[in-house]
């Protein structure tokens, strides 16, 4: 049991983990004037919905696409369940740091 609690929370960590990079690189690093303004600006000229918003246009679908790849790509050893997971905690997660960094710019 004290195993699979272990196992648990590293993959709690990792879907935390994320949930963050996803949300700074598609809202934070997106925003006026920041490293990505004009990419995300092009990007959104250029390329239908479907492909834009998992790209970089929405965080929760971005943190479910580098949960997924990264998984895929990283952690071969997960059962399918862990997997799966680990991408809906991803998405999960990251709808909750928007209210809270949209609260934290009010100070």
């Amino acid at each position: 049991l004290e195993s699979q609690i272990k196992s648990l929370m590293e993959l709690i960590k990792l879907s935390f983990a994320i949930s963050i990079i996803a949300f700074t690189y598609s809202v934070i690093l997106t925003e006026p004037g920041m490293l990505l303004e004009k990419v995300a600006s092009w990007l959104a000229y250029i390329l239908p919905e479907w492909l834009f918003m998992p790209l970089i246009g929405c965080e929760r679908c971005v943190a479910g696409q580098m949960a997924l790849w990264y998984c895929a790509f990283f952690e071969s050893q997960l059962k399918f369940s862990e997997y799966i997971f680990v991408v809906m905690f991803s998405i999960f997660i990251a709808t909750f740091i928007k209210p809270v960094y949209s609260w934290m710019q009010r100070f």
